[in-house]
């Protein structure tokens, strides 16, 4: 294991979570307005702007109801607002050693279940090293791993705006350094810790990042690559657009990041 991780133990504090009563956006978009598999991704390479984002998330949900999939975007519960606030409750514990089997399952996304879809953003269930350190946290090795995972996180949880991109970059060098973690758990485990911020990288979502973002799917999820994505991210001009004053609004803009799976996410990968 490399020695980077002699990190401080990190303090929790990022961006604010949604508060109780919070009601997400599911307005539906223009009646006839048809989006298909295969033009999601044009959705996004389109907008200019933080309205055109909200009115692309209401028809890409809008795509993806018509699929008939179990999950949505913008709901209240089995969605991904839902498993992003939930995921990041979890991920926001200061100790990961001591959490309960349904935290587990929320923050790797093992299994959906009827409160919640926690496998969208990528789900670690084949991920059987990663499985083990957590399901067997009461051995002196996983708690080192666990201490040091959650300290990688812990930079991402800390950062100031201006701290990104290179601290994602060093975050998931050093959660990557350790064996048999790779790309996909450290990028789902940061992004669902900063979603305003950060994106996962998954089996399911690889290939659309790299068309939207003119980058190889082969070595996507390499820390410098992975930095070079969220500068071109950031770059965006709808990522940095005043959001609208709307509650709902303001709570979307902090995981406007990680939502982008939504547009690029193909489960037939």
């Amino acid at each position: 294991m490399s020695q980077r991780n002699q990190y401080p133990a990190a303090k929790l504090q990022s961006i604010p979570l949604p508060a109780e009563g919070f009601t997400p956006i599911t307005t539906r978009s223009r009646a006839g307005s048809q989006v298909t598999k295969e033009t999601r991704l044009g959705l996004l390479e389109k907008i200019t702007s933080w309205r055109e984002y909200m009115s692309a998330l209401k028809q890409c949900e809008d795509s993806w109801r018509a699929e008939g999939v179990a999950w949505t975007i913008l709901s209240k519960t089995c969605s991904y607002v839902h498993t992003i606030t939930e995921a990041r409750r979890v991920a926001l514990k200061n100790n990961w050693i001591n959490l309960s089997r349904a935290e587990k399952t929320i923050l790797l996304g093992l299994q959906d279940s009827s409160d919640g879809t926690w496998k969208l953003l990528g789900s670690l269930v084949s991920a059987g090293t990663v499985k083990s350190i957590f399901k067997n946290s009461e051995t002196q090795d996983s708690q080192r791993i666990l201490e040091h995972i959650r300290e990688s996180v812990g930079l991402v949880l800390n950062a100031k705006d201006q701290d990104f991109p290179s601290v994602a970059e060093e975050a998931l060098e050093m959660i990557i350094d350790v064996n048999r973690f790779g790309h996909g758990t450290g990028t789902r485990l940061l992004s669902l810790a900063r979603p305003d911020r950060l994106v996962s990288i998954n089996k399911g979502s690889c290939n659309g990042l790299a068309k939207i973002f003119q980058m190889s799917p082969t070595t996507l999820g390499e820390p410098k690559n992975y930095r070079l994505l969220l500068e071109k991210l950031y770059d965006r001009n709808w990522y940095s657009d005043q959001r609208g004053r709307r509650r709902s609004e303001q709570k979307i803009g902090e995981m406007r990041a990680a939502l982008i799976d939504s547009f690029v996410y193909d489960p037939s990968t």
